[in-house]
C-alpha cells in the first residue's frame, strides 16, 4: 500500500464521517419538526485493491442518506388514525345533538307533552272553565313549538354537516393534487444514492392529513406510490390524480332486460336516506270479483296502484313489516301522479304501466359524495350504515367525512324520522278523538287538508291525503241545531233522523244506506253524500239545505243554513280527522304541527263533550276531554319507514331519547378506543422515525471520535511521507 492510498483512506473517512455528523446535526435541529423522519447515513467500504498478500481496503464512502421509516407500521397507524378522527368528530357532534333531547336539565318535549295531557285532565274535571281551556291552548302551542324547535335544531345541524362535507371534499381534492405533485417531484429527484427525504416526509405528512378526512390505504413500490380508499377507490396513482365530487339529488335506473319503461322515478323526501325501490307488481287494470275488467263511467279502464319494496342499504336488506311481509310502497297509476308514503312523495316520469317486475331504482334524496374517474361514470361512495349496524365496506368508512355523513344521515336523519312519526301519531290520535267530540256548534267550517284530486278515493296513496292509510269503513253523522241551539226536531218533537250518510254512488234503487269505503269514495263523494242527506223543509214548507258541503281549493267546506248550526254526532271513518274538520291540531309532522287557528282565536271550539243520544251537548259533559286525557297512557301505532311500533306517545319519545344517548355513548367509546390504539401505533412510528436526543448525542460523539481518528490517520500518513522525503537528503 502506498502512502497516497493511506491518505485517500483518511480522506474518505473524513468525508463520510463529516456527512454523518451533518446528518446527526440535522436530526437534532429537527427534533420538534412535525412530520420529520430521522435520517441516517449508510456507509459502504470502497472497492479493495488486489495486492499481495490479498485484497486491501480503500476506505469508506457515504452511499446514501436514508429515512428511518416503516411503511407497514405507518399504514397500520393511518388506518387507526382515520377511525380515531371519525369517532372523535362524531363524539363531539353527538354531544351537541344530545343537548336537543336533554330532558333532565331543561323543559323539553316530554315535559311539554305531560303538561298537555294534564290540561286535558283539568278540562275533564272542569269542562266549561274558560281559564282551563286557555291553559290547554297555551300548553298545546308550547308542545307544538317545542317539537318544531327540536326539528329546526336538528335540521340546522344537518346543514352544518353539509357545509363540513363540502369543505372536507375540497380539502381532500387539494391533498390529492398535492400528493400527485410530490410524486412527480420525487420521481424526478430520485437517483442512485440520492434520496429526496424532505419530499418524502412532505408526502407522508399529506397522507396523514388525508387520513384525517377519509380512510386510506397506501401502496409504495419505489416510485410507484398509490393512495386509495379502504374500499379500493384510487385517489392518487403515481403522477395520476383522481377526485371526489359532492352531488345532490340523483336517480339511477336498473331495469330488467324485458322492461318497456322509458322514464325514471322522482322522489321528494325530507329524510336523508338512499332509497332502493324494486317493483313487485306494476299498475294493472282493475278486475272485479267476476274477473271482468273494470271501467269508469266514460268507459276508461280503472287501474290498480302497483307496489314496490324498499331498501335503505342498497338492496342488501328489504324493509319488512312485523309479520315478515315486505313494506310495500305504492306505485301511482299515471305518469307524474304523486303517491305519498311515510313522508315520501313518489312519482314516475313515464307511464308506470310499462314497469316490469324486478325493475330497480336507486334514488338519492340528499347531498352525497362521488368518486370521479376519467374512464367511467362517477361512483357513489357516500358512507352507508347497513341494516345490521355495520358499515358498508364498499363506501367510505373512516375519517371526519364519514363522521359528518353518519351523524347527518344515520343519526340525525333517524331522529327526525322518529320525531316526525311521534308528531304524526300525536296529531292523528288527538284529532281522531277531537273530531268526534263537540264544543261550540258550527255555522261554518273548512278543513285544512288540500286534496290534489277530489275524485280520487280518499284511501288511495295518490289522493294527496296525509292520513289516507288511517281511514276505515264506516259512516259520518251531524246534528243540526236551530237558532236557539236546540236539536232540530219535527213538529211532534221527535229528533229528525239525520245521518248516517249514504255513500251509494250508483243510485241503484233499493240499495239502501251504503257506508263510506276508503278504497272507493272520494272527497267529492263525501260532499255529495252530505248535500244529499241534510235537506228538509222550513215552517213555511220551503226546501232548505241544512248543511251545504263545498270543495274550495281542494278543501272540504261545510256551511249551515241561516239561523242553523251543526255539530259532529259521529265519525267512525276518520274522514273528518284526516280532512281537518272539527280537529285540534293541523299538519302531519314535526315540520308543520300547530294548534288550529280557529281554536286559538276561540277556545270554545275545544271539544270536551259529545253529542248525546238526544242530540244535545250537555253542559259539564267531559267525555271527549276524558278520552283525550286517557290517550296519554294508551298504546298507539307509531311508524317510520324503517320500523313500526305500538306504544304510548311518551314511551316512544322516551325510547328516542334513549337511542340518542346510546348513540352518543357508542361514539364516545369508539373515540376513546381508537384514540388509544392510534396513540400506541404513533409511539411505534415515533420509535422508528422520531428523533431521540440521547441517541443523537451518542451518535455525535461516536462520529466525532471517528472524525478525529481519520484526521489522525492523515497526520500519520503525512509524517510517514515527511520521513520518506528526509531519506533523500
Amino acid at each position: 500500500m502506498t502512502i497516497n492510498s493511506l491518505m485517500n483512506i483518511g480522506k474518505s473517512a473524513l468525508s463520510a464521517t463529516q456527512t454523518a455528523i451533518s446528518t446527526t446535526g440535522n436530526n437534532i435541529a429537527n427534533l420538534n419538526t412535525v412530520g420529520y423522519s430521522r435520517q441516517n447515513v449508510r456507509f459502504v467500504d470502497n472497492v479493495a485493491l488486489n495486492v499481495r498478500p490479498g485484497l486491501l481496503g480503500q476506505g469508506v464512502s457515504a452511499a446514501e442518506i436514508y429515512r428511518n421509516f416503516n411503511q407497514f407500521v405507518e399504514n397500520s397507524y393511518l388506518d387507526r388514525f382515520s377511525q380515531q378522527n371519525r369517532w372523535t368528530e362524531q363524539s363531539t357532534i353527538m354531544a351537541s345533538v344530545e343537548s336537543v333531547f336533554n330532558e333532565a336539565n331543561s323543559d323539553g318535549i316530554n315535559s311539554a307533552m305531560s303538561a298537555f295531557f294534564k290540561d286535558w285532565n283539568n278540562l275533564n274535571l272542569r269542562p266549561d272553565d274558560d281559564p282551563t281551556r286557555q291553559s290547554l291552548l297555551a300548553n298545546a302551542d308550547t308542545l307544538a313549538k317545542t317539537i318544531a324547535n327540536a326539528r329546526d335544531a336538528l335540521e340546522s345541524m344537518q346543514h352544518e354537516m353539509d357545509a363540513y362535507i363540502y369543505q372536507s371534499v375540497d380539502q381532500i381534492n387539494e391533498l390529492i393534487e398535492g400528493i400527485r405533485q410530490l410524486n412527480m417531484q420525487i420521481a424526478r429527484n430520485t437517483l442512485p444514492g440520492q434520496n429526496p427525504n424532505q419530499l418524502l416526509d412532505q408526502r407522508d405528512t399529506m397522507v396523514r392529513k388525508l387520513s384525517e378526512l377519509i380512510d386510506v390505504d397506501v401502496i409504495s413500490r419505489g416510485n410507484d406510490f398509490t393512495v386509495m380508499t379502504k374500499s379500493g377507490h384510487t385517489l392518487v396513482q403515481g403522477e395520476v390524480g383522481y377526485s371526489l365530487e359532492v352531488g345532490a339529488y340523483r336517480v339511477e335506473n336498473n331495469l330488467t332486460p324485458g322492461s318497456k319503461y322509458d322514464g325514471t322515478i322522482k322522489i321528494e323526501s325530507s329524510s336523508p336516506h338512499e332509497y332502493t325501490f324494486e317493483v313487485l307488481t306494476p299498475p294493472a287494470q282493475k278486475v272485479d270479483e267476476n274477473g271482468n275488467l273494470v271501467v269508469d263511467a266514460d268507459g276508461n279502464p280503472v287501474m290498480d296502484d302497483g307496489t314496490m319494496r324498499v331498501s335503505l342499504d342498497g338492496g342488501k336488506n328489504w324493509l319488512r313489516n312485523p309479520d315478515g311481509s315486505y313494506v310495500e310502497v305504492p306505485i301511482p297509476t299515471q305518469k307524474d301522479e304523486t303517491a305519498k308514503f311515510n313522508g315520501i312523495e313518489i312519482s314516475f316520469t313515464a307511464d308506470p304501466a310499462n314497469l316490469a317486475v324486478g325493475d330497480r331504482f336507486e334514488a338519492i334524496s340528499k347531498t352525497s359524495v362521488y368518486w370521479v374517474s376519467p374512464t367511467r361514470d362517477k361512483l357513489n361512495i357516500t358512507p352507508m350504515v347497513m341494516a345490521d349496524g355495520t358499515d358498508n365496506t364498499s363506501r367510505i368508512t373512516g375519517g371526519k367525512l364519514a363522521a359528518y355523513f353518519n351523524v347527518r344521515d344515520e343519526n340525525i336523519g333517524k331522529y327526525l324520522d322518529r320525531l316526525d312519526a311521534l308528531s304524526n301519531s300525536l296529531i292523528w290520535e288527538v284529532n281522531s278523538l277531537h273530531s268526534q267530540g263537540a264544543g261550540q256548534t258550527f255555522g261554518y267550517t273548512i278543513g285544512n287538508t288540500q286534496m290534489r284530486d277530489v275524485n280520487k278515493p280518499l284511501g288511495s296513496p295518490t289522493s294527496g291525503l296525509d292520513y289516507y292509510n288511517r281511514l276505515t269503513t264506516g259512516n259520518i253523522g251531524f246534528q243540526i241545531y236551530d237558532k236557539d241551539g236546540k236539536p232540530l226536531a219535527d213538529p211532534d218533537g221527535k229528533l229528525l233522523p239525520f245521518g248516517p250518510l249514504n255513500f251509494d254512488t250508483t243510485g241503484t234503487p233499493g240499495a239502501g244506506i251504503q257506508n263510506f269505503d276508503p278504497s272507493k269514495h272520494s272527497l267529492q263523494d263525501v260532499a255529495n253524500a252530505i248535500n244529499n242527506a241534510y235537506k228538509g223543509t222550513d215552517a213555511n214548507g220551503n226546501a232548505i239545505q241544512y248543511i251545504t258541503a263545498d270543495i274550495v281549493d281542494g278543501k272540504l267546506q261545510l256551511t249551515a243554513a241561516p239561523d242553523y248550526t251543526f255539530a259532529v254526532a259521529e265519525d267512525t271513518t276518520g274522514v273528518l280527522a284526516a280532512l281537518g274538520i272539527n280537529t285540534f291540531f293541523q299538519g302531519s309532522g314535526s315540520a308543520d304541527i300547530a294548534v288550529k287557528a280557529d281554536l286559538m282565536q276561540d277556545a270554545s271550539f275545544i271539544n270536551a263533550s259529545k253529542v248525546n243520544s238526544s242530540g244535545k251537548i250537555n253542559e259539564g259533559d267531559n267525555e271527549t276531554a276524558l278520552a283525550l286525557y286517557n290517550l296519554a297512557t294508551r298504546a298507539v301505532e307509531i311508524s317510520t319507514i324503517w320500523e313500526k311500533n305500538t306504544q304510548t306517545l311518551s314511551g316512544y319519545y322516551g325510547s328516542t331519547v334513549s337511542v340518542v344517548g346510546a348513540n352518543t355513548r357508542t361514539a364516545n367509546f369508539n373515540a376513546s378506543y381508537n384514540t388509544a390504539l392510534a396513540n400506541d401505533l404513533d409511539e411505534q412510528t415515533a420509535a422508528i422515525s422520531g428523533v431521540n436526543l440521547d441517541e443523537e448525542m451518542t451518535s455525535l460523539i461516536k462520529f466525532q471520535h471517528s472524525y478525529t481518528a481519520a484526521a489522525k490517520l492523515i497526520t500519520t500518513a503525512d509524517e510517514m511521507l515527511q520521513t520518506l522525503l528526509s531519506l533523500k537528503q
